[in-house]
């Protein structure tokens, strides 16, 4: 939100509310119209050749910075596009989990070509599905989740960034159950490290965290038990060190006749094991959807995540035990913290409700500095 307001403050502008479902313009690239029949739908993968410059950060932030959740229904087309242009045009980084390598969803200079013809994709391909979630790229590889009603399963797949070529698909059962409209069951976003592949996904009965290695074997699974929520799974694993953090927010509000509270908390484990290091409880209210950002600045790392029921708040990232919290929260959490420096940036909203920003300052919550934490409801 800081870089924009630097970017955009050299033009010249009016700002206009569009409240609801009016604002169709600002959700075309992270939001698809829902599609009645899903098997109709098929997506194609398509890789552009030339222009081999930094492209992805504008496009990708602009519809990522929102949530893992939303952002999952927009185009294979696009998306991983998108994604083979910047691996290409910089190799030496890999854009290895949800906002990319250093979890801010920016891949340094970037400039997006205004146009293309279809002389300038080197390759395309078939995925067979509209249910694909957001790419990562390592090594040359592209990985994603991708779901077929069909044979109702879920697939981790593996491309070739440089043809499109299929490496692989590990496909593992799916339990339909309710969805909102622009949610998939291939909603998470894989995170990879130099040896492994970690995935998340749930449904009623299951909260499962996969961990693949980059030849499509699985070394090991944890299941965490029901999964209780009004909209589906939508977050995704985050790698930091030796161990892997799955945010597990669940539902207790506006439940239906007959469903059980879920039970929130943000779990970390062994990344070469499975098994676990620490486990926190948080409070249930709704379904969140950031993924655990790392504040690595004062006496020790923490982690920083936010959701309605406790705001936003820090753990240490060793024991897992609560340092800190605002309550500031009183509608959905959807987005994932933002760490600029000392200062820890948050949202909320639901559905077409939208009031100006607020902001909160308090002292010693990330160090010396101030944590603003910005609302937005």
């Amino acid at each position: 939100m800081l870089r924009w307001k630097w970017d955009v403050q050299q033009f010249n502008f009016d700002v206009q509310h569009i409240p609801g479902e009016l604002n169709v313009a600002a959700d075309m690239f992270s939001r698809l119209c829902l599609v009645q029949d899903r098997t109709d739908t098929t997506k194609v993968l398509e890789l552009k050749r030339d222009s081999l410059q930094k492209i992805l950060v504008p496009f990708i932030e602009m519809c990522l910075m929102t949530s893992p959740l939303w952002q999952r229904s927009i185009s294979t087309v696009s998306l991983l596009s998108f994604f083979a242009w910047t691996a290409i045009a910089n190799s030496e980084e890999n854009w290895n989990r949800f906002h990319g390598p250093k979890g801010q969803g920016d891949a340094g200079s970037a400039n997006l070509p205004s146009e293309w013809t279809d002389q300038d994709y080197s390759w395309k391909r078939d995925i067979g599905s509209r249910d694909v979630g957001s790419p990562i790229i390592i090594d040359g590889k592209v990985y994603y989740l991708a779901y077929r009603s069909d044979k109702r399963q879920l697939s981790l797949e593996s491309l070739e960034l440089s043809s499109g070529k299929l490496r692989w698909s590990r496909p593992f059962p799916q339990v339909e159950y309710h969805l909102h409209s622009r949610n998939t069951f291939a909603s998470g976003t894989p995170s990879a490290d130099e040896k492994n592949i970690f995935v998340a996904y749930a449904e009623p009965e299951h909260t499962y965290l996969k961990c693949f290695d980059h030849s499509g074997n699985e070394l090991w699974s944890r299941d965490f038990g029901s999964w209780q929520s009004q909209h589906g799974f939508g977050t995704s694993p985050r790698i930091h060190g030796e161990v892997v953090l799955l945010f597990n927010s669940q539902q207790a509000d506006q439940l239906r006749p007959g469903q059980t509270p879920g039970v929130s908390r943000i779990i970390a484990v062994d990344r070469n094991s499975g098994q676990d290091v620490w486990e926190t409880e948080l409070t249930t209210t709704r379904s969140c959807y950031g993924m655990p950002a790392v504040y690595q600045g004062g006496k020790r790392p923490q982690v920083i995540n936010a959701n309605t029921g406790d705001g936003m708040f820090g753990l240490d990232l060793k024991t897992g035990k609560k340092l800190w919290n605002l309550e500031v929260f009183e509608k959905r959490v959807c987005s994932t913290p933002l760490i600029h420096g000392d200062i820890a940036i948050g949202t909320s909203g639901s559905g077409g409700i939208a009031t100006p920003a607020r902001c909160f300052c308090r002292h010693h919550w990330l160090s010396n500095s101030k944590c603003i934490v910005s609302i937005v409801k």
